[in-house]
């Protein structure tokens, strides 16, 4: 997805890992790039009990990306704007 100049992308891993005592999954990971570099990154890891969302983990991750980096608050709004109409059907 392509915001005003700002790159953003998902990566999405199956990884058997323990991390924090915690078993882990499913893991979508959300870089938040410019032309030159990589902003932010932000994660989100699924446990082997919880059914795998795709699309909660993408919000989860690029949550915790926006909330890290030190974009401008008008480029958070347009990076969920972006978001939230990537796809034919708005999500919310």
């Amino acid at each position: 997805m392509n915001v005003n100049g700002i790159r953003v992308k998902w990566y999405y891993s199956s990884v058997d890992a323990v991390i924090d005592n915690t078993k882990t999954s499913n893991k979508i990971l959300c870089s938040i790039e410019d032309e030159e570099k990589v902003i932010c990154c932000g994660e989100a890891l699924c446990s082997p009990n919880d059914t795998y969302d795709k699309e909660f983990g993408r919000k989860l991750a690029l949550t915790r990306a926006v909330s890290i980096s030190e974009l401008d608050k008008a480029t958070k709004a347009s990076i969920w704007e972006g978001y939230r109409n990537m796809t034919k059907v708005p999500r919310w």
